[in-house]
């Protein structure tokens, strides 16, 4: 997943929004990059799996003391699963309002 930053401006009330770019397989997908946290390199991430888990859901990991679960967005929107042992690959942290309900939209 190769990231990179971009500007949109919506016309109607002149808001520059900015936005981390990644790709997935051959698509593009963008997210607001005030809801982006960090982008960490998957290959030094260790992440535990869970059993009887949704296949998306990589497992969980520990950033500096913190659990987060791990989903793979490519499984989880039936593009292309990711390739955990690629050198490039990332995890991409993401703020999530309540992160009890986290979708995609």
């Amino acid at each position: 997943m190769k990231a990179t930053a971009a500007t949109s401006t919506t016309t109607q009330t002149s808001e520059t929004k900015q936005f981390l770019v990644f790709g997935q397989g051959s698509s593009l997908f963008g997210v607001e990059l005030e809801a982006v946290r960090e982008v960490l390199s998957l290959k030094e991430q260790p992440i535990s799996p869970v059993p009887n888990t949704q296949p998306f859901l990589l497992g969980l990991t520990n950033l500096r003391g913190e659990i987060l679960a791990a989903a793979d967005f490519g499984r989880f929107t039936g593009i292309e699963p990711v390739d955990t042992h690629h050198p490039s690959s990332r995890i991409l942290v993401v703020e999530a309002p309540d992160p009890r309900d986290v979708r995609l939209s």
